[in-house]
């Protein structure tokens, strides 16, 4: 089932993801593990909008980072550069 609001993922992205974050393969439906990569993960995330995923990997403050879909790869760098430029 979709989080409330979001509509049925039709996409899946996939993350590497840092020791800190693993908590994501427990807490978000339908994460699903790919293989281990050092002490890192590689998941797949249903993606429900890229809007709902660009915060998703952006409230994980640097410890994970999308692999794919290349659009969300520049929808995250896009929304942390704007973020950051807002600091500046």
């Amino acid at each position: 089932t979709s989080a409330p609001g979001l509509r049925e993922p039709t996409e899946e992205a996939v993350l590497q993801l840092a020791p800190a974050a693993r908590w994501i393969v427990d807490v978000h439906e339908g994460v699903t593990v790919v293989r281990e990569e050092g002490a890192d993960l590689i998941v797949r995330v249903p993606l429900h909008t890229t809007d709902w995923a660009v915060h998703l990997v952006l409230s994980l403050r640097g410890t994970a980072s999308v692999l794919e879909p290349p659009a969300l790869v520049q929808a995250v760098a896009s929304a942390a550069r704007s973020a950051t430029a807002s600091y500046a």
